[in-house]
């Protein structure tokens, strides 16, 4: 499972119990995936990641704020 659909199902899995995520704690392996991951995705989100550094580029993922280099992965 990549990052993208691990943050959507805790994001669904945490909507089913109720509550109202707005935030996704990312851990440093998690960042480096899910980096990765968009460039290969995307060729323009890519470069810019390329550029600014995926912290400065990517500010939300699946409408939730990442918050990068957590202690481990939650959605909350």
């Amino acid at each position: 499972m990549n990052t993208i659909d691990r943050i959507k199902a805790a994001a669904d899995e945490a909507r089913r119990r109720g509550e109202h995520p707005t935030r996704v704690f990312l851990t440093v392996d998690d960042g480096r995936k899910l980096q990765f991951e968009l460039i290969a995705q995307d060729s323009r989100l890519g470069h810019r990641i390329e550029k600014q550094g995926v912290r400065n580029a990517v500010h939300k993922v699946a409408g939730l704020d990442v918050v990068w280099r957590s202690p481990e992965f939650k959605v909350s």
